[in-house]
């Protein structure tokens, strides 16, 4: 317990400085600050009976199947229950779905395990059941997206760390996370080092992956990417491809990992969204505050 509350003491610390730092984004920081701190606090929650295990299969991982797709893994997840936790924190936060949240938190209430099936369900039709789910609620898609997205970060996070475990020692070529499938949000660049630290959108893992292959379409093509820079901004940039037109905002240099925290880096830097939304380019992944800039 002890760990956990250091753990949110230096998020909340992180949080502080990125207000100082960029003041000029300091809404929309504060605006998150409350759903980052209750969904770090939710997701190292002690879990009952344990981590749930997993098996890799080598075959299949070097495929490009991640280990979520492997795996019967998020079953048994407490969605309702992390749902109705959150929901007054995002409303916190951004009050204008309040609303529509308590609304949802009252049909999740009497509707149990409607939200379990919507989110175990598979890619193909999770979409169409959000839609379903939103209409029969009377709540609005994107309040029921957002939410959506913070509780699946909770529920795989809190197992993250113990899988990544299982991936040690193989290597992943492949621009989504190897452990959820999921889109990064963030990239990262160590000096001196030739390929770059991708940040999982869904379940918050990194791996490594190439500089110089778009993690978006597979283009590999230099010529047809570049980074924008901000001036007297150094770490900040931004990786942009001309063949699908998505962009990666990415912090370079970054040596003091104790002070880093991708999330905090990534609404800390809405400016650059803003920046290359109005070039015509589009985010990676929708991660909320991408979208809100």
């Amino acid at each position: 317990m002890k760990e956990d509350f250091k753990a949110l003491q230096r998020l909340t610390q992180i949080i502080a400085a990125a207000c100082a730092k960029y003041p000029h984004n300091r809404e929309i920081i504060e605006a998150f600050r409350p759903v980052m701190l209750a969904c770090r606090r939710l997701a190292q929650a002690p879990l009952e009976g344990g981590n749930v295990s997993a098996s890799l299969d080598e075959e299949s991982f070097k495929a490009g199947v991640p280990l979520l797709r492997q795996n019967d893994l998020i079953k048994d997840a407490p969605w309702e229950e992390l749902a109705l936790d959150l929901i007054p924190k995002v409303v916190e936060g951004l009050p204008a779905l309040k609303d529509d949240l308590q609304r949802f938190a009252g049909y999740i209430q009497k509707h149990p395990r409607t939200l379990s099936e919507v989110m175990l369900a598979g890619a193909d039709t999770h979409a169409k059941l959000i839609d379903r789910l939103a209409l029969e609620a009377g709540v609005g898609r994107d309040a029921l997206l957002f939410l959506s997205r913070w509780v699946v970060r909770i529920v795989l996070e809190r197992h993250t760390h113990a899988w990544a475990g299982l991936l040690e020692g193989f290597s992943w070529e492949k621009g989504y996370c190897p452990i959820c499938g999921g889109s990064p949000m963030l990239a990262r660049i160590e000096e001196g080092i030739p390929r770059r630290w991708l940040y999982c959108s869904r379940c918050a893992h990194a791996w490594q992956f190439s500089r110089v292959i778009c993690p978006a379409c597979g283009n590999d093509d230099q010529k047809t990417m570049t980074y924008y820079f901000v001036e007297d901004a150094t770490q900040e940039s931004t990786f942009a491809c001309e063949s699908c037109k998505h962009y990666l905002i990415t912090v370079n240099k970054v040596t003091e990992l104790a002070d880093f925290d991708a999330d905090i880096a990534g609404v800390s830097l809405v400016h650059l969204d803003v920046l290359m939304q109005e070039k015509g380019y589009h985010p990676v992944v929708d991660t909320g505050w991408n979208i809100l800039s």
